[in-house]
């Protein structure tokens, strides 16, 4: 994702929040699989926009005080089950932070309050700082991850009788996708998560 500097938000796979409405711009996200950073509420540099998350846009800054919300992740099932990646890191705000993407993405800081990384493994963004006084930054996004995916055509089911774990014995004769989770064969436990 797009980070952010004092000359406004970066592009990046999602943008980064704008630090200033119109003189310093929200960064541009890489479509389709990014989207852009939301805009501040003003020119004064003390709330920011959300980062753009990979589901949705930051969010805007509405008010003096509050930064914008962090862009949503979007949801993959790759590794079989649902889970949430990529949510954009929330704006700063002189009184309240906005809250990161998805829940992932990190939340902006606020006055002394310190912004939050981006969750691990998930390649959110961090939460956004902007202090004049105390000079914090943004805090770290978090750490990508990487899923291999290997499709196999026309699975080979061994012949053979195979027992599950509840005493149902089933015969199998050819190819084909057995659809069971939790099953004994010649002494080995096959869990899978719906194909074997």
């Amino acid at each position: 994702a797009g980070g952010g500097d004092r000359n406004g938000g970066r592009s990046g796979a999602s943008g980064g929040g704008s630090s200033q409405s119109t003189v310093r711009p929200a960064g541009s996200g890489l479509s389709p699989i990014g989207n852009n950073g939301g805009i501040a509420y003003d020119n004064t540099g003390n709330t920011g926009g959300g980062g753009g998350g990979a589901g949705a846009v930051g969010s805007n800054a509405l008010t003096a005080t509050a930064g914008g919300a962090g862009g949503a992740g979007a949801i993959s099932y790759i590794t079989g089950v649902s889970a949430t990646y990529c949510g954009g890191g929330g704006g700063s705000g002189s009184v309240t932070g906005g809250a990161g993407g998805s829940s992932i993405g990190g939340n902006g800081g606020a006055g002394s309050a310190i912004p939050t990384a981006g969750t691990a493994n998930t390649g959110s963004g961090g939460g956004g700082k902007n202090d004049g006084v105390t000079q914090t930054w943004g805090a770290n996004g978090g750490s990508g991850i990487v899923i291999v995916r290997v499709a196999v055509n026309n699975p080979t089911v061994l012949p053979g009788t195979m027992q599950a774990s509840g005493g149902t014995t089933t015969t199998f004769t050819g190819d084909g996708t057995v659809g069971l989770s939790g099953v004994d064969y010649n002494v080995h436990t096959f869990t899978g998560s719906g194909t074997l």
